[in-house]
């Protein structure tokens, strides 16, 4: 049966040994600047050189600005419930933001999804809120799966939500 470690000992793990490879990489690099001429060219240039293509990048960076893009926007009359699902396009940042009318008696349940090759759908967050025109926010960080889905909810009562599932890049 072999072992997993290494024959030799461990010479650098040692609080000595790191003390130890210090003074030594000191002491070489002492030896070096003092063995330097003292009217040698300085190493590095006085003006620092332009690159041809540093004109252009204000303009790319621009263009390649990080916001908030909608990947998918829509809006029915719903009685019962609405499922609904999209697909990501490259970025870490997800969300899912959703609101409904209806006065301060129903209630709206947001279940943000995930679905995997292998084992389906798996609820990621979940929340709830009154039906009052305001927006209810669900976002994730880190995500890492390609398709992606909300179910709305709204117990018996027929209301229009209107949600926008987000990405962040």
């Amino acid at each position: 049966m072999h072992s997993t470690r290494s024959p030799r000992p461990d010479v650098h793990g040692s609080r000595a040994a790191r003390i130890a490879m210090t003074g030594v990489v000191a002491t070489a690099a002492t030896l070096t600047l003092a063995a330097a001429p003292a009217d040698a060219a300085p190493a590095r240039p006085a003006a620092p050189q332009v690159a041809a293509h540093t004109a252009a990048a204000p303009d790319q960076a621009a263009a390649k600005r990080a916001g908030w893009y909608t990947l998918k926007h829509a809006s029915k009359r719903v009685k019962w419930s609405w499922d609904q699902d999209w697909r990501r396009r490259g970025s870490r940042i997800m969300q899912v933001k959703a609101r409904c009318w209806g006065g301060n008696r129903i209630k709206m349940y947001v279940v943000f999804q995930y679905r995997s090759k292998w084992t389906g759908w798996h609820n990621i967050k979940s929340g709830s809120r009154r039906c009052d025109g305001q927006y209810m926010v669900l976002s994730i960080r880190n995500a890492g799966s390609t398709t992606y889905g909300a179910q709305f909810s709204i117990g018996r009562h027929t209301q229009t939500i209107e949600y926008w599932a987000q990405a962040y890049g």
